[in-house]
């Protein structure tokens, strides 16, 4: 979502049912730990809590997963003077095969130049966030499955990867959903917060009640009564969710 040849600023977005996130929620419905907005379902196994699962906890593990699927984790450039000019020669191939005609070399990597140094910035804005949280070393986009992620108590740890197996088996088939495209039916709307948020992840998930939970600086999981949601329905809770994020990134 950037024209290399305009003053637009660049921006990402990424959307869809996210299985990750999704485990976090699946398993407070499995457990019945009330953590709200996830607070509509009914009492459950009790089995996380008695090993010393508790809202506190589960609060920073889902903020931990939202963390690390960040997309702006896949974005690093590690060598802006290297990237522009394979990214040149490309465009210069492009042209030739194409006839494309004049183009202007200057401004084309004046706008590779901005963009490229952006998308490092973005970089290393999210793996700060992400040490934040995350001790680990590996801090690579969607390397470690939740489980993984957790870091309280080891039993739960334990019960979370058996859970984990269960969920891929079983659950997921049961939950996951899909839609076309929100973004691109949402751009027009969406558009003003690209100047008030790094970038944005819509994670949906399958809870059942209706909930906007963000988890800055870029994320927001959604959950939807009707799957998939109409669109006006689809609209307002995303943009309830974005203007949220815009007021932390302030």
């Amino acid at each position: 979502m950037y024209n290399l040849l305009s003053d637009e600023a660049p921006w990402g977005v990424s959307e869809g049912f996210s299985l990750d996130i999704d485990f976090c929620i699946w398993v407070l419905e499995v457990d019945g730990l009330q953590v709200p907005p996830f607070n509509k379902h009914p009492d459950g196994n009790r089995v996380l809590r008695a090993k010393g699962m508790e809202a506190k906890s589960w609060k920073t593990w889902v903020k931990t997963v939202a963390l690390l699927l960040d997309q702006r984790l896949n974005w690093h450039v590690e060598d802006i003077e290297t990237s522009l000019e394979e990214s040149q020669e490309s465009f210069d191939r492009m042209a030739s095969n194409a006839a494309m005609g004049d183009i202007d070399r200057s401004q084309q990597r004046m706008g590779l130049a901005s963009y490229y140094t952006w998308k490092e910035q973005q970089y290393q804005q999210a793996i700060a966030a992400a040490r934040e949280v995350y001790s680990g070393s590996d801090l690579t986009w969607g390397a470690q499955v939740p489980p993984e992620l957790w870091n309280g108590s080891p039993a739960v740890k334990v019960a979370l990867k058996e859970l984990w197996q269960q969920y891929l088996s079983i659950g997921c088939k049961e939950r996951e959903w899909s839609r076309d495209s929100t973004t691109d039916k949402f751009w027009k709307v969406l558009k003003p917060y690209a100047t008030k948020i790094p970038a944005l992840e819509l994670h949906f998930v399958a809870y059942p009640a209706a909930v906007e939970y963000v988890v800055p600086p870029v994320s927001a999981i959604l959950s939807f009564t009707n799957r998939p949601p109409e669109n006006d329905v689809l609209k307002e809770s995303v943009l309830r969710a974005v203007e949220v994020l815009a007021q932390f990134n302030r």
